[in-house]
């Protein structure tokens, strides 16, 4: 999750990606890669949503990011191998 607070405050209000997709004048789709992190929201952006929402933009827009160790773990290191697997 790339924005967490922006989410919570939607969901708050019930404010759709569509709406806020209007408030940045883009399309829905332009708006839903911003908000996954796959593009990113420009400052002017940034600064019509804050006020749209009345809150900090430093607060509505911290990146939650997973840190480097936990994203390459294994994710079977917990799970039991059959001989076949521990041979390897």
């Amino acid at each position: 999750m790339r924005f967490p607070n922006l989410k919570v405050a939607m969901a708050e209000r019930r404010i759709t990606q569509f709406m806020m997709a209007a408030v940045i004048h883009t399309s829905e789709a332009t708006f839903s890669r911003k908000l996954s992190g796959r593009s990113v929201f420009l400052p002017h952006e940034k600064q019509r949503i804050s006020e749209f929402f009345r809150i900090d933009p430093d607060w509505l827009f911290i990146e939650v990011r997973v840190p480097a160790a936990a994203r390459f773990r294994p994710y079977m290191e917990n799970a039991m191998l059959t001989p076949a697997m521990e041979a390897r």
